[in-house]
């Protein structure tokens, strides 16, 4: 990152296949890669795309509350990336606050 009023967001969820349970954490630096702010979070039993979305959540929630509005996010979720990437993708009513 090269802007100084840049930050970056690392999202990664997980999911143990033998229960099921799932948990996501994130983690936020500014240009020069240092940490600003983290966070993780388990849940119950759910799917890993659930854990992914739940970071973005969570992540984006932590950014705002930081008043962080230059925001690189980073997950290795393909589909959750796709998904955030349609023109038409609204903000499902169990993701908002």
């Amino acid at each position: 990152m090269s802007s100084e009023n840049c930050f970056k967001l690392h999202i990664d969820g997980s999911r143990s296949t033998s229960f099921g349970k799932i948990g996501t954490g994130g983690v936020i630096r500014d240009h020069r890669s240092n940490w600003i702010s983290g966070f993780q979070i388990n849940f119950g039993v759910g799917e890993i795309l659930d854990a992914e979305a739940w970071g973005m959540f969570y992540g984006l929630k932590l950014a705002s509350q930081l008043q962080i509005n230059n925001l690189i996010i980073e997950s290795n979720s393909v589909v959750l990336v796709q998904l955030s990437q349609c023109a038409n993708l609204e903000m499902p009513s169990w993701l908002s606050p």
